[in-house]
């Protein structure tokens, strides 16, 4: 038979066990709703290399060689596709720094959201009067829904996530961007050394036959130290090489060695003259080459630009991300630049 006051004992222990598990779950329950909480100092680090990366972009590049090809129309459309990009990374930067700011600020959660509905309505109004909404990728039906769920945000952090279709729009807008500056790079590339080519055409015409005038000279003094030598089928080709050395090879008592060797002086005098026609020419090749060496790093300054864009562009949207979903935002983007490979180890936006 059992104890009535052991049965007491054990029902009591299984209700305690039962409420110290209850409360255990709840505890466990509110630590993991707890840890969901906006850590925005490294997305404000993030926000501050956005702007350096941003500002890298931005710089043009500095022609000095091809100055005079700035404004052939397969530059002047590159530029045209770029500035929208550029607008929006400079847009992005500074809505970062309204985010941080307005974390900042001594406000109730719902003024925060009210203050961030209406710089981004702001926003839409500037993009409105330059004509570049829609190159965003943001209609205004769109908007307009993500900014009643801004303004309707139980929390900041909330407010922030609402914005995300915004900042997904953009960002993919831009990528796509991207991609287009991509393809034009080389039609500008070979529009420019189009235009070099037929700046430099008449000289390296020149040059090329000057060359081919040279190796002809060449091959006659070698075949006039053949003649001297005693060689007397080299004169017959040296006729035939050079036909104005006949006047000296055509003597009627037979050729002497004062023919032979004023022969060779006149040689001697065309290749120093020709010389002289060539270094100059040179100058002009040395001008073509430098023309073609700034093209090339044109070409791969405009190619690491595109990298940073979509590098900065992933990276800071996924941070974006993660702030709004209460998700730890780890400093993704180093503050000398894009650390080679980070980008790549970002998850993609959902």
């Amino acid at each position: 038979m059992r104890n009535p006051r052991m049965n007491r004992m054990q029902h009591i222990s299984c209700s305690t066990l039962c409420a110290v598990g209850g409360l255990v779950f709840l505890c466990s329950c509110s630590a993991f709703e707890s840890s969901r909480k906006m850590d925005m100092a490294p997305f404000s680090q993030n926000a501050v290399t956005l702007f350096a990366e941003a500002a890298k972009v931005s710089v043009p590049f500095q022609f000095v060689e091809l100055k005079k090809y700035q404004n052939l129309p397969e530059r002047q459309a590159l530029e045209a596709n770029a500035a929208p990009l550029i607008a929006a990374l400079k847009g992005l930067v500074m809505y970062s720094n309204q985010l941080v700011a307005l974390n900042n600020a001594q406000f109730a959660d719902p003024e925060k959201n009210r203050h961030l509905a209406e710089y981004i309505e702001q926003a839409r109004q500037r993009a409105i009067e330059r004509g570049s909404l829609e190159e965003l990728g943001i209609d205004d039906s769109m908007l307009d829904t993500v900014l009643v769920n801004i303004r309707s945000a139980p929390t900041y952090m909330e407010a922030i996530d609402a914005a995300a279709p915004i900042v997904d729009a953009i960002v993919y807008a831009m990528s796509e961007k991207l991609e287009e500056i991509s393809v034009q790079v080389p039609v500008m590339m070979a529009g420019i050394d189009r235009a070099i080519e037929a700046d430099q055409a008449d000289q390296k015409r020149n040059l090329l036959e000057l060359r081919a005038l040279q190796a002809r000279y060449h091959y006659a003094v070698t075949l006039l130290y053949r003649a001297k030598m005693g060689d007397l089928l080299a004169l017959d080709s040296l006729r035939a090489v050079d036909p104005s050395l006949r006047e000296y090879l055509n003597g009627k008592s037979g050729i002497s060695a004062k023919n032979l060797q004023e022969a060779e002086d006149a040689l001697t005098q065309r290749l120093s003259r020709l010389y002289e026609f060539m270094t100059q020419l040179l100058f002009e090749a040395q001008i073509y080459k430098a023309k073609q060496q700034e093209l090339q790093e044109w070409r791969a300054e405009v190619d690491t630009k595109i990298r940073i864009a979509r590098d900065a562009l992933m990276v800071w949207a996924q941070s974006h991300h993660n702030l709004g979903k209460g998700i730890p935002v780890p400093p993704l983007i180093d503050v000398g630049g894009m650390a080679g490979g980070l980008a790549k180890k970002v998850l993609p936006l959902p």
